[in-house]
C-alpha cells in the first residue's frame, strides 16, 4: 500500500466514487455471505469468521486472474483491472476492520462463558 498508492495517485483521483464504493462493497459483501453461510450450516462462530475473511480476503487476485486471462488482449485492459486493484487495496484495510470487530465478538462470547475449569 505505501508504495502502490502514491504511484497511483493520478488514477486514483481520477476514479468516482461509485468505483470505490463497488470495491469496497464487495469485500464485505462476500466476507457477510461466507460467514452468513458458515453459520447456516451451523459451524462454530471462530471457524465461521474464519471463513469469513479467508473468502473475501481471496477474491482480490481471483478477479484479477480472470480479468488477465480473459481480456489479455483488450486495449483497456488498464479500465478493466481498476475494481480488482482497488479492491486488492482495501481488503486490506476492510478486513483488519473486520478482524478487529471479530475479536471485540470473541472476546465478548468468552465472558459470558463461565470457566469450569
Amino acid at each position: 500500500m505505501a508504495t502502490w498508492v502514491p504511484r497511483n495517485w493520478a488514477l486514483l483521483t481520477s476514479t468516482p466514487w461509485q468505483t470505490y464504493t463497488v470495491a469496497i462493497g464487495l469485500g464485505l459483501f462476500g466476507i457477510a455471505v461466507a460467514y452468513a453461510i458458515a453459520r447456516a450450516i451451523r459451524l462454530h462462530p471462530a471457524n465461521a469468521r474464519t471463513i469469513g475473511l479467508e473468502t473475501g480476503i481471496q477474491n482480490g487476485p481471483l478477479a484479477i486472474a480472470i480479468v488477465l486471462l480473459t481480456f489479455a488482449d483488450s486495449p483497456d485492459i488498464g479500465l478493466t483491472l481498476i475494481v480488482p486493484a482497488l479492491y486488492s487495496l482495501f481488503i486490506v484495510i476492510v478486513a483488519t476492520f473486520v478482524t478487529i470487530w471479530f475479536r471485540r465478538a470473541n472476546t465478548a462470547a468468552e465472558q459470558k462463558i463461565p470457566n469450569l475449569l
